[in-house]
């Protein structure tokens, strides 16, 4: 029946249907056109008369129902109004009155509704890339994702620094510090290589983050751990939500466990930072190394290396420390030599920026998310799949939930 036929016959269509989109017991409720009623008439006259005075559980059902209702359109006595009616979170009991009411014309749910974002395909993307949009093995094929894909977000690469000028970082990449020398380049590569993995424009798993470089190996690929510390805190003190959007750090590195990288990790996270390392490539447990170690604070990941045929690398670190897999072996990306530069490198060094990558690609979709909640987003969504699995060592692949 059209919503007028059903308004002459005295008749409220109940539409109960049982979603996965349906809030728990929210309905709405549209009465007639014709029906002239104030918000204080709903309190009063309109209640009395539909909802009876009695108890339930206890409680007034007209008590209960005013509670209930969550907000209302148009209760102003005047007709001129897109919508009479309210919505709220009924029991069935009050349902079951609403509907009896000759003013009510319909009832439904009140489900969810979402943002019809596009999804974008990269055509012959790497095998690293892919990887990480399939939950089963779909080596050499497209990587998909959603828009924003990291629009308002920093991924700050502590590392050997960042060729800024590289073309796949489109302008987005920045130096911020500098602990090893005087020269704001990248002299080994290694944090070149590593910043396209996150997010670069062909290569990286976030295509529109902006990239901050920390310095903190030299050509070499060495530092020490007050060059690592001095970093964390030039981001903690320098990271703000609502400048830089929301903050992640990648860390391809280590070396000893050390109480203070540990603490510092626990005061960025605690700050909203998402943090990220590599589990080590010495085929040892990573709990041996740190921040590796550190795969056991909620919303700091530590992550192994994966092969192309979805083993566990045979360098790669394991144990109870290591939160996920990513792809790590014969990895391309943008390089320190020129602007166009390009290399394929192995380690999980590579498997890291991944998975920063994700994680800056899920706060841009959703900036309200904990560190916790992403690390659980990216670690808990594909589970299985890993061959070769060394033992106390998590079987998950880092996923973007395409």
């Amino acid at each position: 029946m059209e919503a007028q036929e059903l308004a002459n016959n005295n008749v409220a269509t109940l539409h109960t249907e049982v979603t996965d989109n349906l809030s728990p017991a929210s309905y709405i409720v549209i009465l007639k056109e014709g029906r002239k009623i104030s918000k204080r008439d709903l309190d009063s006259d309109w209640l009395s008369n539909t909802v009876k005075r009695s108890t339930l559980n206890g409680i007034s059902k007209q008590e209960e129902f005013k509670r209930s209702v969550k907000g209302y359109w148009s209760f102003d006595n005047s007709n001129d109004a897109v919508l009479h009616g309210f919505h709220g979170a009924f029991s069935s009991e009050i349902l079951d009155l609403i509907s009896d009411s000759k003013d009510v014309i319909s009832i439904e749910p009140d489900t969810i509704e979402r943002a019809h974002n596009f999804v974008y395909s990269q055509q012959n993307a790497s095998w690293g890339l892919s990887r990480l949009s399939h939950k089963t093995d779909n080596a050499d094929s497209d990587y998909l994702f959603r828009e924003p894909g990291g629009q308002n977000t920093t991924i700050y690469i502590v590392d050997s620094g960042v060729r800024t000028t590289h073309k796949q970082f489109g302008g987005r990449a920045f130096w911020g510090a500098n602990f090893i020398d005087n020269s704001d380049n990248d002299d080994s590569g290694h944090g070149t290589h590593v910043a396209g993995i996150a997010a670069s424009h062909t290569f990286g798993a976030s295509k529109f983050s902006r990239i901050v470089a920390i310095k903190v190996f030299n050509n070499e690929e060495q530092g020490n751990i007050s060059g690592f510390l001095s970093a964390l805190s030039w981001i903690y003190q320098n990271h703000e939500d609502t400048k830089h959007g929301r903050g992640v750090i990648n860390y391809s590195g280590g070396g000893q466990v050390s109480p203070a990288k540990k603490a510092a990790i626990e005061k960025l996270v605690g700050k909203g930072l998402v943090f990220v390392t590599s589990a080590g490539n010495s085929a040892e447990s990573s709990c041996n190394q740190g921040p590796a170690d550190c795969g056991n604070i909620d919303g700091s990941i530590t992550v192994a290396a994966l092969t192309k045929d979805n083993k566990s690398a045979e360098f790669t670190n394991f144990g109870t420390c290591v939160d996920v897999y990513a792809p790590g072996v014969d990895i391309l990306s943008s390089y320190n030599t020129d602007d166009s530069a390009t290399a394929f490198l192995t380690g999980t060094s590579m498997s890291s920026p991944y998975v920063a990558g994700l994680a800056s690609y899920f706060l841009s979709v959703n900036s309200s998310l904990t560190p916790a909640q992403v690390e659980k987003m990216i670690t808990k969504t594909n589970m299985g799949g890993v061959f070769d699995l060394p033992i106390d060592t998590v079987n998950a692949i880092a996923y973007n939930g395409m």
